[in-house]
């Protein structure tokens, strides 16, 4: 894992007062989550998951499950109607995405595509009344 990159996220998440949730065992970084607080979409309806990384030694474990909720949480408490996800198009990256309830996005995001082609786009509604069934946190 690259804790510069880490780091830099860390900073640009401040700077945009987003959101910054890490996942320790034994003192050492397993995983983290970062979303950012500017609001994408045509309403503004949108909180961009930006980074959902836990390391390959500590997969299968529910870190990612709890990196996800603990991003879905804050996300409802700053109003947002939607998470929206730019998703490697690996099939444990999409079946991951998948079981947490995500869809394919309604809105895309240029700037996504642009930066990666390959990426899925997918959003996860945060309340029932944002067009879809989504499962509990």
């Amino acid at each position: 894992m690259n804790y510069r990159i880490i780091e830099e996220h860390k900073i640009d998440r401040a700077l945009f007062r987003g959101f910054v949730y890490g996942a320790m065992q034994s003192n050492v970084l397993k995983g983290f989550v970062t979303v950012d607080a500017k609001a994408l979409g045509p309403d503004n309806e949108y909180l961009d998951l930006r980074d959902l990384f836990v390391s390959a030694d500590a997969r299968g474990q529910g870190i990612g499950r709890e990196l996800f909720r603990a991003a879905a949480q804050w996300a409802r408490s700053k109003g947002a109607c939607k998470l929206y996800l730019s998703a490697h198009s690996t099939i444990e990256t999409q079946a991951f995405y998948k079981a947490m309830g995500c869809v394919d996005a309604k809105y895309i995001s240029l700037r996504h595509v642009e930066k990666e082609p390959y990426d899925r786009q997918l959003e996860y509604p945060l309340f029932p009344d944002c067009n879809a069934d989504v499962p509990a946190l």
